[in-house]
């Protein structure tokens, strides 16, 4: 990992087109950050997450893994700022920077104890989940289930008369 990333690889650049004010705050923040990463001698690579994409960001080039059903599930390797519309795989043009960028990836996720995608896992059905189980009270809930379970014999009792 050492050989080809350096500790800029992990620095927090300053958002573009910032006023002074916004410049001055920015950097009360995030200065403090990016010398702890100088001092610290950081050289790995950055990580961001998307619940149907795993992906690894080492400064100009990007690893990335999209899942269904938007993607195939193969790894790929971009040059993020030559071809920023992620058109051309350079897994087999640059072996070692792929091998080295997923390596970093899969140590980050034992690291940090990443979990992987269950199968069948729907970002809508998530969703949907989350809000009946964070918004709707238990008894709505439990409300609805036994009016589902009931249905069948209503409509059968009322066919049968």
């Amino acid at each position: 990992i050492k050989r080809d990333l350096s500790p800029n690889d992990l620095k927090l650049n300053a958002p573009r087109n910032l006023t002074p004010e916004q410049l001055k705050l920015w950097n009360a923040a995030y200065g403090p950050k990016n010398e702890a990463f100088k001092k610290a001698n950081l050289k790995k690579a950055g990580y961001e997450t998307d619940p149907l994409e795993d992906e690894a960001l080492a400064r100009d080039y990007k690893l990335v893994k999209n899942l269904a059903p938007l993607g195939d599930g193969q790894w790929r390797l971009y040059d993020i700022v030559r071809d920023p519309g992620e058109t051309i795989d350079l897994k087999s043009e640059m072996p070692d920077r792929y091998q080295q960028m997923l390596s970093a990836f899969e140590q980050y996720t034992l690291e940090n104890r990443v979990q992987p995608i269950p199968q069948g896992y729907s970002r809508q059905g998530q969703l949907m989940s989350n809000f009946l189980v964070e918004q709707l009270s238990s008894g709505v809930i439990v409300g609805l289930l036994t009016l589902l379970v009931l249905l069948p014999f209503a409509v059968y009792r009322r066919r049968n008369r």
